[in-house]
């Protein structure tokens, strides 16, 4: 299966989980919670003339990565199938050149981990631990990885 083609198998699940997630559902929460976690994330859109931003987001246990572009701040849209094609409105094509070679590529970095492992999960299915790092890169054609910003310099003050 092409790293794209989970995205159409996880589809109708991600438009459901979606549409039942309220967005006050992904809000931050206070740190000092035991229900809450610290995750790292990352969104690297330089392949299409964006840059990197790596942000430390706080959420309730259990959040999905949707969950977790949510509580950050971030905007995403997604096509009738569940395909997720913008963040932000990144790219600015929206979903008219969404494909299997031309997408947000979800990535996850174990809990102070340094290397990244593109996810098996649809993000609105995966649940990252305290102190991992969600990464997310619009990949051009060429199998990209998100920017390795270490996950002690995004989540520094929390992480202590």
């Amino acid at each position: 299966m092409t790293r794209g083609g989970w995205l159409r198998a996880l589809g109708a699940a991600l438009v459901a989980a979606v549409g039942l997630m309220p967005a006050a559902a992904a809000g931050a929460a206070p740190a000092s919670s035991s229900k809450t976690i610290c995750v790292g994330l990352v969104i690297d859109d330089r392949s299409i003339g964006g840059s990197v931003s790596a942000k430390c987001v706080t959420v309730k246990r259990g959040t999905t990565g949707v969950g977790v572009l949510q509580a950050a701040g971030h905007v995403l849209t997604f096509r009738s199938d569940g395909v997720m094609c913008t963040i932000d409105g990144v790219p600015k094509s929206g979903c008219h050149d969404v494909d299997d070679s031309h997408y947000w590529a979800y990535f996850q970095r174990a809990p102070d981990g340094t290397a990244w492992s593109y996810s098996s999960e649809g993000p609105a299915a995966y649940e990252p631990a305290n102190r991992a790092t969600e990464g997310w890169v619009y990949d051009d054609g060429r199998s990209l990885k998100p920017d390795n910003v270490p996950a002690a310099k995004i989540c520094a003050a929390l992480l202590k």
